[in-house]
């Protein structure tokens, strides 16, 4: 019997590639597949989109590196299709054109076969056509290049072609090739979990080819750039994927934090869940290893995101304080030659290692005291969870999102301010000067680490699941949302403000521009349920005061109707209570109505984004000082403006 049962039906991994050496994305793909394989009795297929000729030896060395079970298929489309039967074109059907002014380029298997053609001007050198070829070397595929919504031809971007050269069928865009093929390669009935790990498959799968496809976009990664508040802007991939956020089955984010944030973004629907990531279970050698009082580790991809550079320049204030350390950095990437002109400027050649990537970096944990993260920015990072299963006590970077919620500042490692070196340095040195705080903390790590086990995290998917399964007759499609305003109090400019008296703090205050708001409408809908049992009663409808500072937020007192084919709305409030529980610092705010019905949602900003000012409050005895002052400069300024008097006789 498996661990965990997760809801009847097939489970696809549709991914952009799979290769030995990955990044943290593709290793947590990977282990959760193993883990539905081995734990949950399910057999996942990987669906891997992009074309390359050596899917077959990429999964040989995964299985040989034991991160694949070998009995998990990886289907490439283009493989597929290769092979498949090709259908048969109208009598009437077009051949291939000829494509002028370029130069074919043959690519092949290992096995010599050919793969595909590759058609490049001549001009310009840029990829013009891709024809791709059965074993007998007809074309089964062509695919035309170009901008997205146009192709270099002029035609449609991908044509299937029949052996005598005809073509068979013809798809306007990438996305609507690869919707044809899902639905092609995993017919009814039953249902289909489709499993999305990265922002750009998303638009490639969504909207869903049919109602049994269940799609799940897994967010690995931060979403917002910038201050990466969950109000800060987001790149325009991140934004293209979660835009179609009410399309999917559902939503799923490594941390409580990051769900909360995207669900105060786009609306509390209720397909969003948090399931972090596992680290499996580590052996933990008998006896186990000393840990060496004079050495650091790093396990990072040297990327930009990774911000090694800090923590080389922690590494330079710990050498300083206690020299004779040292720090291993395992991991390779673009900005090796960048972290290698860093070493000599700071003069840690022979302090620091680069060993670039080692599939067993990780039994190295064992013998150091601690593990330095200084990322910008993750989505809930496997190696600090590799770290703490062999015990390695964390100091990391406080960002979004992951270390909070992975480590017990002083327990069993330690979170400091993003971008504080000086503070990661004295946490580093703290472990290095006491190595029964390192045991103690070690054998916290250990306890973390089996937290994070897999049955926590196939209970989190079958609850997630569940979830996806449960809605499915309750989804909903918005249609139209039309809000018509019948009353709104817009900002009173800062020269007309109300003057009013006020209790605070046990005083009697003075409030200058604590002006009434009134708000009213009407908020017609049209909508359906795609399942059958939705009902517009159920849809929710809320107004939050948004602070122009630190993302602060608060929910305020609305009047909701329920109507027909709508509802009316009503807000009497005052601008000083708009700005309650906002914060002293917010000096603005802003009023956005939302509407959430199931896993859609709509929102608009009052007034066209309108910003009411927070009213002051002063004491009358410094109001009346500083009026009289003001009233002094004014004379001033007055009597300089007529000039001097007559000069007496």
């Amino acid at each position: 019997m498996p661990d965990v049962e997760l809801p009847a039906g097939r489970h696809v991994f549709a991914m952009n590639e799979i290769r030995s050496g990955s990044g943290g994305l593709i290793r947590a793909v990977l282990l959760r597949n193993r883990l539905f394989a081995e734990r949950a009795g399910v057999q996942p297929t990987l669906l891997v989109l992009r074309p390359y000729p050596d899917y077959a030896e990429r999964r040989a060395a995964l299985v040989e590196e034991g991160l694949l079970p070998a009995s998990t298929p990886v289907l490439s489309v283009f493989d597929h299709l290769r092979v498949a039967p090709p259908g048969v074109a109208p009598d009437d059907a077009p051949g291939l054109a000829p494509l002028p002014g370029t130069r074919a380029i043959e690519e092949s298997y290992a096995d010599g076969s050919p793969f595909r053609t590759v058609h490049r001007h001549r001009g310009t050198g840029d990829d013009a056509a891709w024809d791709y070829r059965r074993p007998d070397g007809t074309v089964h595929l062509r695919v035309v290049a170009g901008p997205i919504g146009a192709t270099t031809d002029g035609g449609p971007r991908a044509r299937l072609v029949a052996p005598d050269g005809r073509v068979v069928r013809t798809f306007r865009s990438m996305p609507a090739f690869h919707r044809h093929h899902l639905d092609q390669l995993f017919p009814a009935p039953g249902p289909v979990f489709v499993y999305l790990d990265s922002r750009v498959t998303v638009p490639l799968v969504l909207p869903a080819p049919a109602p049994r496809f269940h799609t799940v976009y897994v967010l690995h990664n931060q979403h917002t750039t910038r201050t990466r508040r969950w109000d800060s802007p987001m790149s325009a991939s991140y934004r293209a994927a979660l835009d179609r956020l009410p399309e999917l089955g559902a939503l799923v984010t490594l941390t409580d934090r990051q769900r909360d944030d995207v669900r105060l973004r786009f609306g509390e629907v209720s397909h969003v869940f948090a399931v972090p990531n596992p680290v499996l279970p580590v052996a933990v050698p008998e006896p186990r290893p000393a840990r060496d009082p004079r050495r650091l580790v790093v396990v990072s991809r040297m990327a930009p995101q990774k911000n090694l550079g800090d923590a080389l320049r922690a590494f330079r204030l710990v050498l300083d304080a206690r020299p004779g350390s040292r720090l291993d950095v395992y991991g390779d990437g673009p900005e090796r030659p960048v972290l290698e002109a860093l070493l000599v400027e700071l003069d840690l050649t022979a302090a620091v290692t680069l060993h670039g990537f080692r599939p067993l970096a990780e039994a190295d944990l064992w013998r150091a005291s601690g593990f330095l993260l200084t990322s910008r920015f993750e989505g809930y990072p496997l190696a600090t969870l590799e770290s703490l299963a062999h015990g390695c006590p964390v100091v990391a970077y406080d960002i979004r999102y992951g270390p909070r919620e992975q480590i017990s500042d002083g327990v069993d490692g330690y979170v400091v301010r993003s971008g504080d070196v000086a503070a990661l340095a004295e946490r580093a040195v703290r472990l290095l000067d006491d190595p029964a705080l390192v045991a103690r903390m070690s054998d916290a790590a250990l306890q973390k680490a089996a937290d994070h086990g897999p049955d926590r995290f196939l209970r989190d998917w079958q609850r997630a699941l569940e979830g996806v399964v449960a809605l499915a007759p309750r989804r909903t499609r918005l249609e139209e949302v039309r809000l018509d305003v019948t009353t709104l109090t817009l900002p009173v400019p800062s020269g007309r403000r109300r003057v009013s008296l006020a209790r605070s703090g046990g005083r009697l205050r003075v409030v200058l521009g604590d002006h009434p708001v009134r708000f009213a409408g009407r908020l017609a809908v049209r909508g359906r349920g795609e399942g059958g049992s939705a009902d517009l009663g159920d849809a929710v409808v809320t107004l939050t005061a948004l602070g122009d500072v630190g993302g602060t937020h608060r929910r305020l007192p609305l009047q909701v109707t329920r109507e027909r084919d709508g509802f009316t709305v009503e807000l009497r409030s005052t601008t000083r209570q708009l700005f309650r529980g906002l914060g002293r610092r917010a000096t603005r705010v802003r009023l956005r109505l939302d509407l959430v019905w199931e896993n859609s949602s709509w929102q608009v900003l009052l007034g066209d984004g309108a910003r009411w000012s927070r009213p002051t409050l002063r004491s009358p005895a410094t109001l009346a000082v500083r009026r009289l002052q003001r009233a002094r400069r004014r004379l001033r300024r007055l009597l300089r403006s007529r000039g001097p008097g007559p000069t007496p006789r």
